[in-house]
């Protein structure tokens, strides 16, 4: 009950925002009620606030940010979020410390077929229940629209090996600029096959300069294939 609280606090603050100028006008719903447009702002627990930048070519305002860190967001919530945005001007996602599941990672791909990621640079999921779902949702979704992703938060979100193993054969093929990766947390490395992925990601990643991989069971030939 409180974190229901706490969403419909939100979708108020949203519809009462000062800044209603910089929103499109209210769209009529078909039960005849208005309903507010697309949302192009971020959010913090004490301040919301616009995260944008002006679009030299439409003269319109970009989101850059897409922030909602710790707020025990669901599933239903982010699918109805992604789906008021312009989800190809956002640069970065956090949806890090909610209730999420693979079906948000659905929502993301599902929304991004249709507008695209082009501009996402920073993704982050961790302390989610994405579980191998989750894992194998994202490795198709970096295939098929191949965001120029430079950091990838999975921490704490039970990928398993797997789907990890499936996680760098998509991050190799399709996400070459990476600079930062973090899968601390997820009980990684009860395979070798896992290492042996993962090391072959890493030597083909040229621009790799950050990889967590703190708690998890890396040993034997699959530690080994790591640092090779």
């Amino acid at each position: 009950r409180k974190w229901h609280l706490r969403q419909a606090s939100l979708s108020a603050a949203i519809a009462r925002h000062d800044e209603a100028a910089a929103m499109p006008p209210l769209e009529q719903a078909a039960d005849g009620t208005s309903s507010p447009g697309p949302v192009y702002t971020s959010w913090t627990p004490q301040v919301l606030s616009t995260s944008a930048h002006v679009n030299e070519a439409t003269g319109e305002q970009d989101t850059v940010y897409l922030t909602f860190e710790g707020w025990g967001l669901d599933d239903d919530y982010v699918g109805s979020l992604l789906s008021r945005v312009r989800l190809n001007t956002i640069r970065h996602i956090s949806f890090a410390e909610n209730r999420i599941t693979e079906k948000s990672v659905g929502f993301l791909a599902s929304v991004g077929k249709v507008c695209g990621l082009a501009a996402l640079h920073s993704l982050r999921l961790a302390k989610n229940a994405l579980g191998p779902g989750g894992g194998n949702a994202l490795q198709a979704m970096f295939k098929e629209l191949r965001p120029p992703l430079q950091e990838l938060d999975l921490e704490e979100c039970g990928l398993t090996d797997a789907a990890c193993e499936a996680l760098c054969d998509g991050l190799h093929s399709s996400c070459k600029g990476l600079v930062g990766l973090s899968l601390a947390r997820n009980e990684l490395g009860t395979s070798p096959k896992f290492g042996n992925a993962l090391g072959s990601f890493v030597s083909n990643a040229g621009s790799l300069q950050a990889l967590d991989l703190h708690w998890n069971r890396l040993h034997g030939a699959g530690a080994a294939a790591l640092v090779q």
